[in-house]
């Protein structure tokens, strides 16, 4: 982790603006509930994931934020289809 979950917490308490967190972890799923962040919040994660693509979008919209998956460069779009 660059910063963690404490100082993503701590950005999104103090901006009136949207967050766009982007996680470039391979269990991002685990790492949601240490999150306090606004509604609408974006939240980014690699399709790489060894989590469950399909329960953690569910899981970041019952928190009331956007899902948003990344590829990495070398990666095929098509493992998102």
């Amino acid at each position: 982790l660059t910063w963690g979950a404490q100082f993503a917490n701590a950005i999104a308490a103090r901006t009136t603006k949207p967050v766009w967190l982007h996680l470039m972890i391979d269990a991002p799923t685990a790492f949601l509930d240490r999150l306090s962040l606004p509604d609408n919040t974006c939240i980014s994660f690699h399709a790489e994931t060894n989590d469950d693509i399909n329960l953690l979008i569910e899981k970041i919209q019952t928190k009331s934020w956007l899902p948003s998956i990344t590829l990495n460069p070398e990666t095929p779009v098509e493992v998102i289809t």
